[in-house]
């Protein structure tokens, strides 16, 4: 297609935020300005607010794991002058609109990134700092989900049971 198309503005202008999906939903996060969340509805093209991190930082990076978004790191800014780095990390829990602290990275580092596999954050290395460690968050156990057995095979801690 290659086209542009203008939607509905955000609520609060921004710089330094992140923005994840959760369940078809945008979740954009704090920033230079405050620790505010926005959430857009692209089937309506709207906007709603949501509750405030529990500490304001830009220049952090944020990872979705089992449908809650966790925010790590990042930094205290006055105009371009870092006041802290963060090594804090909070989980926003979009079914809820809460957040949670969980455990802090072992330092604190901002303008880096993060990504997700097997349901483990990757912390890659941080602009301010000049780090090149990576880290790997593990989250906590999550709740378990059902699964519809209609149309699944049995089995038995993977071997299909054979009926005898």
């Amino acid at each position: 297609m290659d086209t542009w198309e203008k939607k509905a503005d955000m609520l609060e202008p921004r710089s330094d935020f992140t923005a994840n999906v959760v369940d078809g939903k945008i979740y954009v996060i704090g920033g230079a300005t405050d620790g505010s969340i926005e959430v857009y509805d692209p089937a309506a093209d709207s906007w709603e607010r949501k509750a405030n991190m529990q500490e304001w930082r830009n220049a952090f990076a944020a990872s979705v794991v089992d449908g809650k978004i966790y925010v790590i790191g990042g930094g205290r800014r006055n105009h371009a002058r870092i006041l802290a780095t963060l090594a804090t990390v909070e989980v926003y829990d979009p079914a809820t609109d809460t957040w949670d602290t969980m455990a802090a990275m072992p330092e604190g580092r901002s303008g880096f990134s993060t990504s997700v596999v097997d349901e483990k954050i990757f912390v890659f290395a941080s602009y301010r700092e000049f780090r090149r460690t990576v880290l790997i968050y593990t989250p906590p156990f999550r709740t378990p989900r059902s699964v519809d057995p209609v149309g699944k095979v049995a089995t038995t801690w993977g071997r299909v049971k054979t009926g005898r």
